[in-house]
């Protein structure tokens, strides 16, 4: 368990994670569940070889006996947290429809493109729905782009999703936005979200100048 937990540390830090999710200690919960329940097997038969009687002996056997029980709780839980996050999230990457979204690009802008997205998470699933669509994230201005980005003939096109209809794209992507417009305003489409059909995921996507592109190299 510890050198579960050590090696979890270590990928945080060299991936310079910095806002923690409880979620990243999901590798290290089923290796301290097996670690306790040995534990307490190991300690009943020490009082049991000690002679110290039938209640410390017991109470070991109570929590060996509770921390699987706890294990398959907290998994059956989790069955549940996809339409609960759902309920409630802002982002919501775990319902965003790759596919969906990659389609609707390549039928509005072209075949082949290159996406300057809005956010990390979607410029990596366009990427992973469709290899003619190259991605880079514009928050991420450290983060050199893709090969052959700032080149190619591949329209360029600006790519953000939001929950509400009319949504402004991040400062990144605004200053793009005026600097290379083509004279076409933003395209936007929508679609329910899997796990909670009332509420309702937006694309928003426009075309600018290769010179968008271009610049991210700089």
């Amino acid at each position: 368990a510890l050198l579960a937990l050590a090696v979890t540390m270590a990928l945080l830090m060299m991936a310079r994670g910095s806002a923690f999710k409880a979620r990243w200690l999901w590798p290290v919960a089923p290796v301290l569940t097996v670690t306790l329940v040995l534990w307490s097997a190991r300690a009943v038969h020490a009082l049991a070889d000690a002679g110290r009687g039938r209640w410390p002996g017991r109470a070991l056997w109570g929590v060996a006996l509770a921390m699987p029980l706890l294990a398959v709780g907290v998994s059956a839980l989790r069955w549940w947290e996809p339409e609960l996050n759902a309920q409630r999230c802002r982002e919501c990457w775990t319902d965003r429809p790759a596919e969906t979204l990659s389609g609707a690009l390549h039928q509005r802008h072209g075949p082949d493109l290159r996406v300057i997205a809005g956010d990390t998470h979607l410029a990596g699933i366009l990427v992973a729905a469709s290899p003619r669509v190259r991605a880079w994230a514009a928050p991420q201005s450290a983060l050199p782009p893709p090969q052959g980005f700032a080149q190619g003939r591949a329209n360029c096109v600006l790519a953000w999703v939001s929950l509400e209809p009319e949504a402004e794209p991040l400062p990144a992507l605004r200053g793009l936005q005026q600097a290379h417009a083509l004279g076409e305003g933003p395209l936007s489409a929508s679609w329910p979200l899997r796990h909670a059909p009332q509420r309702r995921i937006w694309l928003h996507s426009q075309r600018v100048a290769p010179a968008a592109c271009a610049s991210a190299s700089r």
